[in-house]
């Protein structure tokens, strides 16, 4: 039976951390890597190190930007965990990787300038690759470019395909999208993105069954008051999509500050942002990085009058607060920055944060009560799956010695 209870409380619970090391590869779009991690939570979110990949026989040095995961909760079968990430390699090498759980981590695109790129659509050679992200049936989308193409490209089940085209006509037909990137993909094969079309304004576009829908462009009125500044694709600013093709994402405002919006239903409206009263006391002073699940409900990050930096939760027209700078998550500890949220179906929240004694973790928040989407156990998400103990909490958080930055305010996805 789905709860209709707006989630307000959450229990937290320190995620374990994972570093993936693959088998030796037996064929020719499969590595062997090792890794250097400087800040891992893999399996909830973000990934950034130094590592080594052999990949078609040769070594290569590589940092890992940005991982992005499906579905963090548990289904009624078993846990999902697809991570997709690109990579810029040595020698001008750029390259998609793909781990499925149990199986090696295979190169999805390869690209390269010196020609020796995997073949695109359009025959020629892929040049160079940027942003991923993936949905739950395991379709990757990702920014790319070749010698006489570009825009944002689906790999399903092996085979490559234009999805958008950057020279395709705005919605206007003022000119072509331009540059796209930051792009959001779901199960029904929409796809969110951030698009420069200069010298037209910038924009947030949704491609859905060959039509494209301008979302908000730099300079028009924002709900809320102000107007948009879309002046460069900052990853902060999402886009974010679910299933119902709803988009979550923040902009710069003329005014000061920046917000998050949700365009729904062919309507835009603010959520948070500069003068809105935040749950945890005064008003937000900013509030960007959001993410949005299947049910509507947008995670998000924002900064208060009262100087808390925090995950909050939008869900039934109300904001909650998931976490904040001060809050005490375990006896004596407590946050002194809360990072990016993401969030899953079952209203799970995943975040990273800096805590007083100088160690790191990666924290999960469940919900008390609250919605659940159709097909999920109610005892998917329970107090008891997420307790630990004081002990086994240090031992955990112990295995992030570096803080966070303000610039990487994990986890993230790409």
């Amino acid at each position: 039976m789905r709860a209709t209870k707006l989630m307000t409380a959450f229990t937290l619970g320190v995620a374990s951390l994972i570093v993936a090391a693959t088998a030796p590869a037996q064929s020719d779009t499969s590595g062997k890597v090792t890794v250097e991690s400087k800040a891992v939570a893999l399996g909830v979110g973000v990934s950034w190190g130094d590592g080594t990949l052999v990949y078609r026989g040769k070594q290569h040095k590589f940092s890992v930007e940005g991982l992005s995961v499906i579905d963090l909760g548990v289904s009624k079968v078993s846990a999902k965990g697809d991570v997709i990430f690109n990579s810029d390699l040595s020698g001008g090498h750029g390259i998609i990787f793909h781990k499925i759980p149990g199986q090696n981590l295979t190169a999805l695109v390869h690209a390269s300038f010196d020609g020796t790129g995997d073949i695109s659509p359009d025959g020629t050679p892929f040049l160079g690759v940027r942003q991923v992200s993936i949905n739950a049936k395991g379709q990757c989308g990702f920014a790319a470019f070749t010698s006489t193409q570009s825009g944002i490209y689906l790999s399903d089940n092996g085979a490559i395909r234009l999805a958008v085209d950057a020279n395709a006509p705005l919605p206007d037909g003022s000119g072509p999208l331009g540059t796209v990137s930051s792009n959001a993909l779901n199960d029904q094969g929409q796809i969110a993105f951030f698009a420069q079309p200069f010298p037209s304004p910038n924009g947030v576009f949704l491609a859905s069954a060959g039509q494209l829908t301008s979302i908000a462009r730099d300079g028009d009125a924002a709900p809320g008051g102000g107007n948009y500044s879309l002046g460069f694709p900052d990853p902060a600013f999402g886009p974010a999509l679910n299933s119902a093709g709803s988009v979550a994402f923040a902009s710069d405002l003329s005014t000061g500050g920046r917000a998050v919006f949700l365009s729904s239903g062919g309507a835009v409206s603010r959520i948070a942002g500069p003068g809105d009263a935040a749950p945890a006391g005064g008003s937000f002073v900013s509030a960007d990085s959001p993410r949005i699940n299947s049910l509507g409900q947008v995670a998000f990050f924002g900064q208060t009058s009262d100087g808390r930096l925090g995950a909050f939760l939008f869900s039934g027209g109300s904001i909650s607060k998931v976490a904040a700078s001060g809050d005490t998550p375990l006896p004596s500890v407590t946050f002194t920055y809360v990072g990016s949220p993401l969030i899953n179906d079952l209203g799970e929240i995943a975040f990273g944060a800096d805590l007083s004694d100088g160690t790191v973790a990666t924290f999960l928040a469940t919900p008390v009560s609250g919605p659940r989407p159709a097909g999920y156990s109610d005892q998917a998400a329970t107090q008891e799956r997420l307790s630990i103990s004081r002990e086994r909490a240090q031992v955990l958080k112990a295995r992030h010695p570096q803080p966070l930055t303000h610039g990487n305010r994990g986890p993230v996805t790409q």
